[in-house]
């Protein structure tokens, strides 16, 4: 029974160099991955901490493993038409073991020339506009919700919410009747 040496291996994994460039080749023919994310699977895989390290850096030299490239690319498929904050952005990708600044610098350039507010905008509205007229008082927290779950702050989502929904006549919600 083959044993699989685990993060804190010694360095002397069962696995040896070709075996495990072929994993590591294996596992990015699937999708892009982090360095971290690769050195995580190869680990899994049985390959020893030494050995992880050696292709990883080789990876890295030929360009196969570039964790700006994989933020940018990130970037562009989460943030692409679902209207996603920055915040939320950095941290999947800091989830993903990309570091805090190259984070940041993939969202800003990612981000970059888009208006996050007309785009929120414009999700709130279409929701707005499923839930028919006269559906403001209902809609609102739904709207929130939405865009809670998308990562945006609640001063952001309170502009965008007044920026979209028709207020209620007297600026309250309507009262409910005795339940």
């Amino acid at each position: 029974m083959r044993r699989k040496s685990g993060a804190g291996g010694s360095g002397g994994g069962e696995i040896g160099y070709p075996k495990a460039m072929d994993v590591a080749l294996t596992l990015l023919g699937f999708r892009s991955r982090t360095e971290r994310e690769m050195e995580k699977r190869l680990l899994e895989k049985g390959v020893g901490t030494e050995v992880a390290g050696r292709v990883c850096a080789r990876l890295r030299e030929i360009g196969y493993l570039d964790d700006r490239k994989f933020a940018l690319d990130w970037i562009k498929s989460r943030a692409g038409g679902k209207c996603r904050s920055p915040s939320m952005l950095k941290r999947e990708l800091q989830g993903k073991g990309i570091s805090r600044s190259i984070a940041e610098e993939a969202v800003a350039e990612g981000l970059a020339g888009r208006d996050l507010f007309e785009e929120a905008c414009a999700l709130a509205r279409r929701k707005m506009r499923r839930g028919g007229e006269g559906e403001t008082a209902r809609l609102r927290p739904k709207v929130q919700g939405l865009l809670l779950r998308r990562g945006f702050d609640y001063d952001f989502i309170r502009k965008v919410i007044d920026a979209t929904a028709p207020p209620p006549d007297d600026g309250y919600p309507p009262a409910r009747g005795p339940e």
